[in-house]
């Protein structure tokens, strides 16, 4: 399993926002990360639901945002895992998906999810919900 396709530093610094993105398509990984370059936080990134229970495991991310539909695992199914193991930390995971029905809203608020973002994401959406965090 070939963990965090793109990391902006060696380790989190602990006093930073610490962002976890999961995608399975490459090019919304290259959206989100030209994003976040542009913000005061630290990220990594997963390319499936593994990948990112696993990266949240390692990383401790304040923020998740989790596609839906990918591989191995669900978004869905990591987000229940990752609320699981963090059930005494705040930690907001957001949705990110092409699925923009009231039964997917549903769904994902259901699994423990805080935000639900539509694809394609808003760059200024991201930009403020990071600056929104990092306040806190």
């Amino acid at each position: 399993m070939a963990l965090a396709t793109f990391v902006n530093v060696q380790e989190f610094a602990m006093d930073r926002l610490r962002v976890l993105v999961a995608d399975d398509n490459k090019t919304n990984l290259f959206v989100m990360k030209r994003i976040l370059d542009k913000t005061a936080c630290d990220y990594v990134a997963a390319t499936d639901g593994l990948e990112a229970v696993a990266a949240a495991r390692a990383h401790r991310p304040n923020l998740v945002l989790l596609d839906i539909s990918m591989p191995n695992m669900d978004g869905i199914a990591a987000a229940k895992i990752i609320r699981e193991d963090f059930k005494n930390e705040r930690i907001v995971i957001v949705a990110v998906t092409a699925n923009d029905s009231i039964e997917q809203r549903e769904a994902c608020h259901a699994a423990g999810f805080d935000r639900f973002m539509a694809k394609p994401i808003k760059r200024q959406e991201i930009v403020d919900l990071v600056e929104s965090l990092s306040d806190t």
